[in-house]
This record gives structure tokens, sequence and C-alpha cells, in this order.
């Protein structure tokens, strides 16, 4: 048995919300334009959640472009953090709508800003900048981070090769007969179905989770005990804003240990072999053979007291 953890945040996971205050949380079936949509049924998900919201005139405009505030937005309401930045940007006001979804997104290492004191909050998001904040909000890695799958790999930046390959090896991200298109905007739909890509198991409640088999990551917003007994999953993900005890037993995941800005990650993520790991006090001594992330074993569970 060792110790499960607290993840220190997760999800950049995008969606999209509106670009002011004004907002309306429905179904995807009470959207005027989302009808026959190839991402209908990922837009209903994730509307009857509470995480994407759509215009006061009821649409959804899934195939608009989203922008920087749009998606710290909606990673906010999907993983609820709770440590807000300093501000250092000279183009986000402590008055924007938006700026306290920044600031806690920039807290956590998932949106960084440009490099000289901007972030840019109205400007729409690259199809590589929203893979890359997404990957680095899961903490998704890949042994395999090739992208020269792509047609257009010379065209990805430097700086999200890495994060594109890893979000490609899980299946969580793919291209089209064109490629990529790193530097072409995201849509909102396109958002909304990374979310459900990876987000295959959204607990919001206390209680017990049973055996079942989670293609994609386990995210945990529960306030109060929660037993999760018998998955196999790509990851467990806990909220800044959980609470309570979750016990994990009898489960295979695996473990990864992130460290982005300024913040450590945490997560849980599927095993492949035997091993285990121990808490320190000063770090994580692992039962087998790594000094960088690799897979190591976990079979079992934890209790870990948020």
């Amino acid at each position: 048995m060792s110790k499960t953890r607290r993840a220190l945040s997760a999800i950049l996971a995008i969606a999209m919300v509106l670009s002011t205050l004004s907002v309306v949380t429905v179904s995807a079936a009470a959207f005027d334009d989302t009808t026959g949509h190839w991402a209908e049924a990922a837009i209903d998900t994730w509307s009857d959640r509470g995480v994407i919201q759509g215009y006061g005139d009821g649409t959804f405009r899934p195939d608009d472009s989203i922008t920087r505030a749009e998606v710290a937005t909606v990673l906010n309401n999907v993983l609820s953090y709770t440590t807000v930045s300093s501000n250092t940007f000279s183009d986000v006001a402590s008055s924007d709508w938006f700026a306290d979804a920044v600031l806690k997104l920039n807290a956590a290492g998932v949106l960084n800003g440009n490099g000289d004191g901007t972030m840019t909050p109205n400007s729409n998001m690259t199809r590589e900048e929203a893979t890359t904040a997404i990957a680095r909000a899961f903490g998704v890695t890949a042994f395999d981070t090739s992208i020269t799958q792509y047609s257009d790999y010379a065209q990805i930046s430097d700086w999200a090769a890495e994060s594109i390959g890893a979000m490609t090896a899980n299946g969580y991200v793919q291209g089209d007969a064109n490629g990529f298109r790193p530097q072409d905007t995201i849509t909102r739909a396109e958002i909304v179905t990374i979310i459900d890509n990876i987000v295959k198991l959204y607990i919001t409640e206390p209680g017990t989770v049973d055996a079942q088999y989670v293609s994609g990551i386990v995210v945990v917003k529960s306030n109060g005990d929660l037993t999760i007994n018998g998955i196999i999953a790509d990851g467990i993900v806990i909220s800044e804003s959980a609470s309570g005890t979750v016990t994990v037993s009898g489960s295979r995941y695996q473990f990864a240990d992130h460290q982005l800005g300024r913040r450590r990650y945490r997560r849980f993520e599927q095993d492949s072999g035997p091993g285990g790991y121990t808490e320190t006090r000063s770090g994580y001594a692992y039962g087998c053979s790594r000094t960088t992330y690799r897979y190591c074993g976990q079979y079992g569970g934890g209790k870990l007291r948020l």
C-alpha cells in the first residue's frame, strides 16, 4: 500500500466560457447551434456539469475561437484552483472579469504569460498553445513524444513539441488531413473535445466509486470522504479545493511528480510493472529505480488526507 497524495491542480483541459460575466449554463440540447454538430455530445456533457457556458442569446458558437482569458476561466471551472499569484501582468487589471482565473492558472504554472510582462488575455489561443497548457495542467507525459507523424511538424514551436507529442501519444489530440495546424486558433468545440478525451471520470460528490475501467484521467473535486475501489485509469488528479480523505485501493494507475513553475504537481498514473513509492518529507523515494519521470510500478492504493 502506498500513500496517495494531493495533486495541486490539474486540467487545463480548457473549455470555454463567455467573454463577459453574463453567461448561462444550460444543456447543449438547449443551445440553438449545437444540434447535429460533431462535438454535440461533448458539449452536452460539460455544459450539464457547469464547466462550459454559452451566450445569452441561446448560442454556444462551437466553431468560434476561444481566448486565453476564456480558457483560464474554464480551467478554473474544471479544477477549482485556490491559490492566486501576485499580478505581474501589465494587461491584467484586478477589476477584469478574468483576473482571478488567470492569476490562479499562473500560480499553478499552467499559463505563464509571454515573457515580457504581458498575458494578452483577449488574444485567441492557438492549437499549440492550448495543447501545451492542457498537458501542463494534467501533467501529461509519454516516452514517445514524436511529432513527425504530422505533415506540418516543422511548424510546431520547439517549446510546444514535447507536449504535443505526449498528448498525441496518449490519444488526447490528433491532427487532420492538413497536419496539426499548430498556429491556427483552436475553437470552442475543439477545446471541449480535448477535455472530454482526457477526463473520463469527474467526481464531485463524496462516497464510493466501484471497480471500472477509465479510459482517461479521473478528476476528484469532492468535499468529504471518498473511496475509489478497483479502477484502472490513466491517472487521478485531485483538485486543490477537494477536502476529506481520499482512499484508493485495488487500483492500477500511474504516478508522476511534476514541477511546473513555482508549483508542484502530483498526479496518480497507471503503472507498468512492480514497484512503488514511499513519501518522505523532503521528496519522494521510489521503490524502483529512476531519477526523472518514468513509469514505475504501483498497484494497490493508499489514503490521502486533504
